[in-house]
């Protein structure tokens, strides 16, 4: 827990996205998701997770970018026709050029080394049109972690996921083929802009079965549910079993039955 006091200097934030869901919406949103998950270890439990789980306003940095890109590829298109005792087939093979520029902003990468970033990434996108100036007054009531990362070590994770958007936005542009080759492509993002903030979510990490920690996080202002559920064995052995003694006696009493109809 980070104190009210702590939040100055380089550590005060710009920004905040003050929490929209309450403990009480959180049961829902939990009960709904793990029973997706039918396997899941007692300790996931909804009475487990719902006492132990934190309201944290977790730390990012928000990057604005530009990015620009060129794409060079090939396609083939066939055409079969058939002519008296021939059938024709014409080959063709087109060069495509492609070239395009996007603006990125707020980028969102988690400031914090001590929270997985695949977490956080699972359960973006935040709601940007309700980010205020950062006020202590949202923070009462409310743990809070203040960045540990700085803003230089977080920038290539940013350009990396603009570069997969810039990327998957020029192929796009591509068309149909029936064969397609990327020959080569240049991508290029230049940071134009950061800011400090902090965003709201659930958070519990679990150490179950002298494994690793697992976190589950929810999303404090969509409610978004992530978390990386374990398998408990014997709930998963237990139902086979059963479903294979329940399918045994339907065939052998279907059995009988036709034994005793002949």
């Amino acid at each position: 827990m980070v104190l009210q006091d702590e939040m100055q200097g380089e550590f005060k934030p710009e920004l905040v996205i003050p929490f929209a869901v309450d403990k009480r919406q959180i049961e829902d949103l939990y009960e709904a998701y793990i029973s997706t998950k039918p396997f899941y270890p007692d300790e996931y439990s909804k009475a487990n997770v719902i006492e132990k789980i934190k309201a944290v306003y977790l730390p990012f940095w928000l990057f604005d970018l530009h990015s620009s890109g060129t794409m060079n590829a090939t396609g083939e298109i066939l055409h079969t026709r058939t002519t008296h005792d021939w059938i024709i087939t014409e080959h063709e093979v087109f060069a495509l050029d492609r070239a395009g520029s996007m603006e990125f902003n707020d980028i969102p990468v988690i400031a914090s080394s001590k929270t997985p970033k695949n977490a956080m990434d699972a359960i973006e996108p935040f709601d940007y049109s309700k980010m205020v100036p950062f006020n202590k007054g949202y923070l009462p009531g409310f743990l809070a972690e203040r960045w540990d990362k700085p803003q230089e070590a977080c920038q290539d994770t940013a350009k990396f996921r603009a570069g997969n958007t810039m990327e998957s936005s020029l192929a796009s542009t591509l068309g149909a083929y029936s064969n397609l080759q990327v020959h080569q492509q240049n991508i290029q993002n230049s940071l134009t802009d950061g800011s400090y903030a902090l965003l709201p979510a659930y958070v519990l990490f679990m150490d179950y079965d002298n494994d690793e920690d697992k976190l589950i996080a929810i999303n404090g202002q969509t409610g978004k549910v992530a978390g990386n559920i374990p398998v408990d064995p014997k709930k998963r052995n237990g139902f086979f079993l059963k479903t294979f003694l329940i399918l045994w006696l339907v065939f052998a009493v279907a059995g009988l039955a036709w034994f005793a109809f002949l």
